[in-house]
């Protein structure tokens, strides 16, 4: 797999990952391919969700297998046609319609064409979302306590990268900490978004910095 390659989706990209895993494994062996320690792996036991499943990789098919997950949650059945892969094999959307209908405000039906949903109209309550300044710097906020609360977000948002790094490097129970991070940062960010800027028709909001 050599050269420069353009992938036109993020789901072409990992399927372009799992033929580099095929022909790596033919290359090398699997002896030489997987050899961690499954006990430093994302389990079933320190994830949940509502969507998809942690799988431990130790072979070839579990490799592929995890990689088909991710392109299923984000792009869509993989054993469909193209023109029929939105819904997964539980009939839910995949990520990228479900932003698809919010962006035509409108459901998708079993049939419709991926790039454009028909079914039932969406109400969207712009009213309901702080309207928040984008792309916004801690330095730029115009008050000291507004700098305060947006690096008050800023530590968090860096401990729960720490924590997901820290959770993939080995340490798997890290990610169960992670999660009450998680909403420790959520907290942090409306604490943010409910603040009007003084001067501004927007509101204040994280940096991510």
């Amino acid at each position: 797999m050599s050269g420069t390659r353009e992938y036109p989706t993020i789901g072409a990209f990992y399927t372009a990952i799992k033929q580099g895993l095929r022909e790596l494994d033919a290359d090398i062996g699997h002896s030489a391919l997987f050899t961690g320690d499954p006990a430093r792996q994302i389990g079933p036991d320190h994830y949940y969700a509502s969507g998809g499943h942690a799988l431990e990789v130790h072979d070839l098919d579990s490799a592929l297998e995890a990689l088909d997950q991710i392109i299923v949650q984000g792009e869509g059945e993989l054993s469909q046609p193209p023109e029929d892969e939105k819904f997964d094999q539980e009939g839910d959307l995949a990520h990228y319609y479900r932003f698809n209908e919010l962006r035509h405000r409108r459901r998708y039906l079993a049939d419709d064409a991926p790039a454009e949903p028909t079914g039932a109209a969406i109400e969207v309550d712009l009213d309901a979302v702080y309207p928040m300044q984008p792309n916004l710097r801690a330095e730029q906020l115009p008050t000291e306590a507004l700098r305060e609360a947006a690096n008050a977000f800023n530590i968090v948002y860096v401990r729960l990268l720490r924590q997901i790094q820290t959770a993939f490097d080995g340490r798997p129970d890290e990610l169960t900490r992670a999660v009450g991070t998680m909403f420790e940062l959520k907290n942090s960010a409306i604490d943010l978004l409910r603040i009007p800027l003084p001067g501004a028709s927007a509101n204040a909001g994280p940096t991510f910095e």
